[in-house]
């Protein structure tokens, strides 16, 4: 027969392990909701990289538009022929620098927000690789606290016989 404080104790040792897989469950559950929490915020983060992009490359038009619109303007006032010639060809010239920046632009935007993207990525990543830990760790903190517990009992039986 086992003795009484033996039974208490092996209760309380089942019962405490029971509160803290709850415990640990609930602060998994809370890693989870933080994280993606984090992952949304850095995902708007990568939205709005495309959106300054966006905006950044109608600026470089506008600039571009206006730098034309100068060497026209200079360039007729000196009575040169806008169209053709040196002046042609500095307007070609600027219109591809400019469509150049645009490129740049874009490209600047596309990979800031792909890292952002993949950063996001990362953080859902470890999330989950943080909660299946969490979840092996309390599972076998279990197993191990009944085979120990009952192992005690039995020691304790044993003693008692």
């Amino acid at each position: 027969m086992c003795e009484p404080t033996a039974i208490v104790m092996a209760g309380f040792a089942i019962g405490g392990m029971f509160m803290e897989n709850n415990a640990a469950r609930s602060a998994s559950r809370a890693d989870r909701l933080n994280a993606e929490s984090n992952a949304k915020y850095v995902d708007l983060q990568a939205q709005d990289a495309i959106e300054r992009g966006k905006a950044d490359q109608e600026m470089i038009m506008l600039d571009t538009a206006e730098v034309q619109g100068r060497q026209m303007v200079l360039g007729a006032a000196s009575g040169a022929d806008v169209g053709s010639g040196t002046l042609a060809r500095l307007q070609e010239d600027s219109a591809f620098m400019g469509a150049l920046d645009v490129q740049v632009a874009k490209n600047n935007a596309r990979r800031e927000a792909l890292g952002l993207q993949a950063e996001a990525e990362n953080i859902r990543t470890g999330a989950a690789y943080r909660s299946a830990a969490n979840r092996i760790g309390r599972q076998t903190n279990l197993g191990t606290t009944l085979l120990t517990t009952g192992a005690d009992l039995y020691g304790s039986y044993l003693k008692g016989r």
